[in-house]
Order: structure tokens, then C-alpha cells, then sequence
């Protein structure tokens, strides 16, 4: 990542710039940016860019290597070999999420965390911030609840995965802060989706629901899976339920309140092998498959889940790494060692490209290639890389965040 990672085309980011979206190691000149169909958008020769258009970025990505290579300086304080890419990468972000508004509520944990790691208070201010507009912007007093409007969704729409991190959030700055008001809209909010979207026989939330409210702006106790979001709103992939558990281990640790870590505890059960409620975990190969797909409408009738298992996330599913080691941290104890020793032996196994030096975003059910519209896809991620870090350095963390 330190290597190839930085896209330094002129005046991006203010002149910092910031992480290619993936990267094909080795290739000469350097092929960037590739697209689904797939297509390289960019060339990289003795560190010039050039692109076919203005370069994609994602600032979620360049958070998360800024909080590896925090990570990394906090358990190796002899080790300076990284302190040029710290100091660049903090420019970077500070530059990014000075505007730190963002409804992915794990992002409020990365910058709490980059504060214990360093101890520059900026991150903690920046992630109080991102509670705040929770509080006043995402959270609806009429309901109790946090969802958002746009185009195609006057009756409000939410994306489980995100709201169940946003009142972590909100549970965990109310804690820091002493805001009784946060540690309120917490409570409701999670509520809210445990009454209204969580699938309980599957120990599940699916990944977008939508009409909140009714025509009248009373709650809708019927919503319906949503359209017309990045992913359709009756999927549910293992990277969205460790996410969930992750944040509400966060949430009960810094609150102390326990049916934060129970419900955590509930989502990662269900991605244990042993209890593999959705079917999700491959018992042939190891690790997830890359979905499953309700064949219902609505909360009232989801249907069944269909699994679809031809390929994996490889370095997304590391996250159930990350939340088992929290959760061993929060009070689980050794409920977990059997997941952690899969899941690791995983993380340095298959899902590892060495060729490549990091992960990639899809393999094969087998963890071979992945055949990308008839092209290999061997190009590393920023974000696979950044999160199977995130993951490699819990095990070592006296702490894990």
C-alpha cells in the first residue's frame, strides 16, 4: 500500500491526494482504478498519473489505512519504517473528513480510535461531529427512529447495517460525553429496528428498508425491502452483520449497558459455523459465501433466503475476524476461539494474494481466481487491504477497537 497506493493526481484532495480504489501490483506502467467491466481508468509511470477521466476515490478507505498504519505505530513503537506515510496520511484525512458528516457508523469508531492510538484529539472531535448530526439531522423525534429521504423514497428509507452503527455511535459518545440525550436517541433508534427490520428467526438485518412512514407520517409497521440503493434491499452479506456486532460491542463497552453486547453477541452467533443461520458459512471451503437474498416483499412476509455461493468477498469477510476479537475483548471471553482460529488461518491462508501483496475484493468459492467478465481479477483493493489490516491487528491488540 505504501508502495503503490497513493494517487497523486494534481490539485486532488488540495494537493494531498489520496488511495487508487485498486491497484494491479507489478504491472508496468501501474494499472489503476479498475472498473466492473473491467477496465483500467488510470496509468501510473515513475509516479504520474494519468487517467481517462477525473480518478475515483472513496475517503472511507483512505480513514481505514490511516487507522492501520495507527494501529501499527501504537504496537510497534520502535518500528519508524511507516512514519512518512502516518504523517502523509493524516494530512490526507484531516483534509477529507474535516466535513466528517458520513451515515456508515463505524467510521465514528475509526476516528475515536485513531485518537487512543495517537492521542491528537482532532479524530475524537471530528467523530463527536458525526454523532451530533445523528442526533439532529438523521434521528426523527416522530417516530424515535433514524432513516433518510431522497429521490425514489418520499416515505423515508435505512439501510440496517448503518443505523444499527449510527445509535452505537450515539450510545457511545453519549457515554464519552455524559449526553443524556444521545444515550435516549440510542436506545429508541435501536429499538426502532429491532420492532421494525430485524428478521429474528434469522438472527438478521437485511440491507435496506424503505417506507418508514405511511402517507399520514405515522410509522409504517409493514416496510418493505428497498430499490434503488447500491445493493437491493432484501440482500444480507456477513461483512453488514460483523459490522452491526462490532459497533454494539463498542457501544456496550464504552456505556456499560449490556443489551448492546447481547445483541452483538446474537448477530455473531448466527455467523458461527456451528449455528450458520442463514447458510452463510461455507463448510466446504471456509469462510462466506457472498450473500443470501430474501424472496419476500415486506417485514411481514420477507420469504426464505436464497444463498448465492459462487464467489466471496475476500478481504470484506475479514471482518467477523475483527468482531470476534472484540467481542473476546467485551466479555465473550473464549465464546469465540473456534471463529477466530478459522477466520485467522483464513486471513493468512486462501484468501491472502501474495502474488499481489494484499487482498482482493472477489475470489472464487474455492478462493482461486475470480473471472471478471473474462479477464482475471488480480488487482488488489484499498479498501479488502485496508479492512483485513484492521482485522491482522486485532489479534495482537491489547485493546482491539
Amino acid at each position: 500500500m505504501a508502495q503503490n497506493g497513493l494517487d497523486s493526481t494534481l490539485g486532488l484532495n488540495g494537493g494531498h491526494g489520496q488511495l487508487w480504489i485498486n491497484w494491479r501490483t507489478g504491472s508496468q506502467p501501474l494499472a489503476t482504478n479498475w472498473n466492473n467491466l473491467p477496465v483500467a481508468e488510470c496509468q501510473v509511470t515513475a509516479g504520474v498519473p494519468r487517467c481517462s477521466g477525473l480518478p475515483r476515490t472513496d475517503r472511507l478507505t483512505d480513514l481505514r489505512y490511516l487507522h492501520n498504519l495507527a494501529l501499527y505505530r501504537n504496537q510497534h513503537p520502535g518500528d519508524t519504517r511507516y512514519d512518512a506515510q502516518f504523517a502523509t496520511w493524516v494530512d490526507v484525512v484531516k483534509s477529507l473528513w474535516s466535513a466528517p458528516h458520513d451515515e456508515r457508523g463505524w467510521t465514528y469508531d475509526d476516528l475515536a480510535d485513531i485518537t487512543r492510538l495517537t492521542g491528537d484529539q482532532w479524530f475524537v472531535q471530528q467523530a463527536a461531529i458525526q454523532a451530533q448530526w445523528y442526533s439532529s439531522t438523521v434521528f426523527h423525534a416522530s417516530c424515535k427512529c433514524l432513516y433518510f429521504t431522497g429521490s425514489g423514497h418520499p416515505g423515508g428509507y435505512y439501510r440496517p447495517v448503518d443505523t444499527v452503527e449510527e445509535a452505537a455511535a450515539l450510545a457511545s459518545e453519549g457515554a464519552r460525553t455524559g449526553n443524556q440525550t444521545y444515550v435516549q436517541q440510542a436506545k429508541q433508534a435501536l429499538q426502532f429496528v429491532l420492532d421494525h427490520g430485524y428478521l429474528r428467526a434469522w438472527h438478521a438485518f437485511p440491507y435496506a428498508w424503505e417506507n418508514v412512514l405511511n402517507a399520514d407520517g405515522s410509522v409504517n409497521d409493514n416496510e418493505t425491502f428497498a430499490s434503488g440503493l447500491p445493493n437491493p434491499g432484501n440482500e444480507v452479506r456477513a461483512i453488514w452483520i460483523a459490522q452491526e456486532a462490532q459497533t454494539l460491542f463498542h457501544a456496550s463497552r464504552a456505556s456499560g449497558d449490556a443489551r448492546w453486547y447481547t445483541l452483538g453477541a446474537e448477530l455473531l452467533d448466527s455467523l458461527t459455523p456451528a449455528a450458520n443461520s442463514l447458510g452463510l458459512w461455507d463448510s466446504m471451503y471456509g469462510g462466506y459465501c457472498e450473500k443470501v437474498s430474501f424472496s419476500g416483499l415486506s417485514y411481514a412476509a420477507p420469504g426464505a433466503p436464497a444463498l448465492a455461493c459462487t464467489k466471496k468477498e475476500a478481504g470484506r469477510q475479514l471482518v467477523v475476524l475483527d468482531a470476534a476479537r472484540v467481542a473476546a475483548a467485551a466479555g465473550a471471553g473464549s465464546r469465540y476461539d473456534d471463529l477466530i482460529q478459522r477466520m485467522t488461518a483464513i486471513a493468512v491462508g486462501p484468501d491472502y494474494y501474495a502474488a499481489g501483496a494484499g487482498y482482493v475484493y472477489e475470489v472464487s468459492r474455492s478462493y482461486g481466481a475470480f473471472d471478471n467478465h473474462g479477464t482475471v481479477e488480480d488487482w488488489v483493493t484499498g479498501e479488502a487491504d485496508g479492512i483485513a489490516l484492521e482485522a491482522l491487528f486485532a489479534l495482537t491488540d491489547k485493546r482491539p477497537w
